[in-house]
């Protein structure tokens, strides 16, 4: 009857209609029978033939449906409480008032999340298609928090599809909003970012059909984002302005944070670095006057960014140590990664080249290891960098070419930069001919796509190759 492959005392006392405790004790003496095996210290599962004899009988069990049916309703109330707990600003159908009810901290409700995914997963593809579908929007909505901080995880995508489709025949446009946002992000994790365009863009127009406002000024944050990786800086800072404006009466909401936190990163971009920090700052102050850690960290590493171009180094690598920290501390392998990646090329800064190449080493394997293309070539051509700049001009070729392979026609800004660094790998290598083609390649990238800072330095290498 449980819908995940093992089981603790919680779920099965909400199927038992009893308490943990009670269920705890009816845990161990199946166990001391021999009726279950101990997977961990508090889950447990059957024995293989004792579960298929376990399923035919509750198929003449008159309070089988019943219990399932109050053990799934459970599920939904406690991702939604977990999710109050590990992503509270999260923009979702459902929240939840009583979340102490369920966990004492945001850890509990976060290795919750890790033991239960699987039940969670399960509950979703058999809501899809029953008579009564909600469940699968419900839960996967709440879900997209935790897969938002673990997107390495499997299960977003079909999760996101399933509640889709139950949201489809149900005919529900709210729902369908929500899970639009959902598969569009879950998409856009896995570099499949026109597919999450489309999505995006059609959730926006429900989100504005429904009346739902908050969505669709999130998702016009999101639409701004992706055409900010596709290097359409126009089109991103038309989308960015409109979540501006939608937001305009919630000078403190997430969804007007994460839009400035954008604008800023897009600025970085463009090269308008003391706009950044002014921007960078906004969001910032929005995130730490609400408690809203987790996305003030985000801030605080593009904002040592910014710091670190302007030549403050001191201050950026304040803010990265603070950051890294934290991000360990909450086990967050994406914000781990893209702040090692930053800090590499602070050291590349203050000309520490094999500092900088060991940690673009490890921030390269955290890439790979999450699935993350679009970091994977971004740290792959800090490597490079480094390597560079002790001297291996052979080895910053190698990195560079594998960083341009991922980043062609993807990611125009890690492309660009990668081409620069290329150039002067060639350059170094006494291939001038080939620097000055390679040159000229990020001088016309980064000039279509408006990276001034970028296109400074992309005419310089064109400058050096040809002297």
């Amino acid at each position: 009857m449980h819908p995940g492959d093992d089981f603790g005392a919680e779920g099965t006392g909400v199927l038992l209609a009893m308490s943990a405790a009670e269920a705890d004790r009816v845990l161990e003496d199946l166990l001391e029978a021999n009726m279950l095996m101990q997977y961990t210290r508090d889950r447990y599962r059957f024995h293989d033939l004792l579960g298929l004899y376990a399923r035919r009988l509750l198929a003449d069990d008159a309070e089988g449906e019943p219990a399932r049916s109050r053990l799934c309703t459970w599920y939904a109330d406690a991702v939604t409480a977990a999710m109050e707990w590990v992503y509270p600003q999260l923009v979702r159908l459902d929240t939840h008032a009583e979340r102490d009810t369920f966990f004492a901290t945001e850890a509990d409700a976060l290795a919750w999340l890790d033991v239960e995914l699987p039940a969670l997963l399960a509950i979703v593809r058999h809501a899809a298609g029953s008579a009564d579908p909600a469940l699968a929007w419900r839960i996967t909505d709440q879900l997209r928090g935790y897969f938002l901080i673990h997107r390495q995880v499997d299960g977003w995508l079909a999760a996101a599809e399933a509640g889709l489709d139950a949201a489809d025949r149900a005919s529900d446009d709210v729902a369908r909003t929500a899970m639009l946002i959902s598969r569009g992000q879950a998409l856009s994790s896995v570099g499949r970012d026109e597919e999450a365009l489309s999505d995006c863009l059609a959730g926006e127009q429900l989100a504005v059909a429904t009346g739902w406002t908050t969505a669709a000024a999130y998702l016009s944050h999101h639409i701004g984002w992706l055409y900010l990786e596709q290097g359409k800086l126009t089109d991103a800072e038309e989308w960015l302005h409109r979540a501006l404006e939608l937001t305009e009466d919630d000078q403190l909401g997430h969804v007007r944070a994460v839009a400035l936190n954008g604008l800023g990163v897009m600025r970085l971009c463009q090269g308008e670095l003391r706009d950044a920090v002014e921007l960078l700052n906004a969001a910032l102050e929005i995130n730490e006057a609400t408690g809203r850690e987790t996305s003030a960290l985000a801030n605080r590493g593009n904002l040592a960014s910014a710091l670190r171009q302007l030549g403050a180094e001191a201050r950026a690598s304040a803010l990265l140590t603070e950051v890294l920290a934290a991000y360990r501390n909450r086990s967050n392998l994406r914000g781990e990664m893209s702040t090692l990646d930053e800090l590499s090329q602070l050291h590349l800064q203050r000309g520490n080249a094999a500092a900088a190449l060991e940690v673009a080493r490890r921030a390269h394997d955290m890439a790979i290891a999450v699935h993350d293309r679009k970091a994977t070539a971004q740290t792959a051509a800090t490597a490079a960098q480094a390597y560079l700049a002790l001297g291996d001009a052979t080895a910053a070729a190698q990195w560079f070419e594998h960083c341009i392979t991922i980043a062609h026609n993807a990611y125009p800004f890690v492309e660009a930069r990668a081409l620069v660094g290329f150039a002067a790998a060639r350059l170094s290598a006494g291939d001038s001919a080939s620097a000055s083609c390679t040159a000229e390649q990020a001088v016309a990238i980064a000039g279509f796509c408006g990276f001034r800072l970028l296109e400074r330095r992309a005419l310089a290498a064109l400058h050096a190759s040809r002297r």
